[in-house]
């Protein structure tokens, strides 16, 4: 049998845990006037209720995450040397 979406379904969301222990959820929401697909990730509230009023989850757009940068090279400092063609071993 094939699935079938539900017509009232605008997103889906995976409960994950981070390497410091948070629980969290990871997903995607799709806009239903434009189709657009969003990935979101969902927080629990960091600050306790205050109220009932108070949110207990917060969604923000997820963000990519930031590649490592690229090793600078090591550049030795030369002290008052003078390199030849016979200084390379090539």
């Amino acid at each position: 049998m094939a699935y079938e979406k539900n017509p009232d379904e605008i997103g889906i969301l995976w409960q994950k845990q981070s390497s410091a222990g948070t629980t969290y959820l990871s997903g995607k929401v799709t806009c239903p006037h434009c189709s657009h697909e969003q990935p979101v990730v969902v927080f629990g509230a960091k600050q306790p209720k205050k109220n009932d009023k108070s949110p207990d989850w917060t969604v923000m757009k997820s963000k990519p995450r930031e590649e490592m940068p690229a090793p600078q090279p090591r550049v030795l400092p030369v002290q008052n040397a003078m390199l030849t063609d016979d200084d390379i071993p090539f």
